[in-house]
């Protein structure tokens, strides 16, 4: 294994850590929250969700912004009748 991981770029073997890393955590799951896996990796690893949670809704809040922004609006046709 050890010639095989010798091999690895570096984004591949930031993988591998990463999921050996959370591997633990499958097998140690809180007997109070038994149906959300990831909220328990990142209590265990200190995550803040909270805070992430609001920088991803700002992000996503700021790209619709700029995406309504940059399309411009049609003009209204007049009909006859």
């Amino acid at each position: 294994m050890g010639k095989q991981v010798g091999k690895y770029e570096e984004a591949e073997l930031c993988k591998l850590v990463l999921e050996i890393s959370l591997l633990d955590s499958a097998y140690q799951r809180s007997a109070t929250s038994r149906d959300d896996v990831l909220m328990d990796a990142a209590k265990r690893y200190r995550v803040d969700t909270d805070r992430l949670q609001k920088a991803v809704a700002q992000g996503l809040t700021a790209k619709r912004d700029k995406k309504t922004k940059a399309t411009p609006k049609p003009k209204g046709q007049k009909t006859t009748a």
